[in-house]
């Protein structure tokens, strides 16, 4: 066993936490991490960690969707490398959730 699981095992005992608990809680921390460091605000980002080698896997869950609309599809190609676009596409998405237009 890895020092790290040892420890997750030493403080599980300790302050009476379920073990799978814990382990969920340091994927969410990893997830949060890496979406700070190296990701968006709005990606999906999955992490899997294996506290026995102390090595974690990190995926990025998408969505496909086969019949998008061909207006949808032309302005998300448009929009899809302008940065300067980012921004106002996630605040209309607000503004449409606080409305409660979807």
């Amino acid at each position: 066993m890895s020092d790290i699981n040892n420890a997750i095992k030493q403080l599980c005992e300790e302050k009476s936490l379920d073990y799978k608990s814990v382990l969920a809680a340091i994927e969410l921390a990893l997830a949060a991490a890496y979406r700070k460091d190296y990701g968006e605000r709005n990606q999906n980002i999955r992490v899997k960690f294996d506290p026995k080698s102390g090595k974690s896997e990190i995926f990025d869950v998408k969505t496909v969707v086969e019949n998008l609309p061909a207006e949808e599809e032309a302005e998300m190609l448009k929009n899809l490398y302008n940065p300067n676009l980012k921004e106002n596409i996630y605040k209309n998405m607000r503004d449409k959730k606080k409305v409660g237009v979807e």
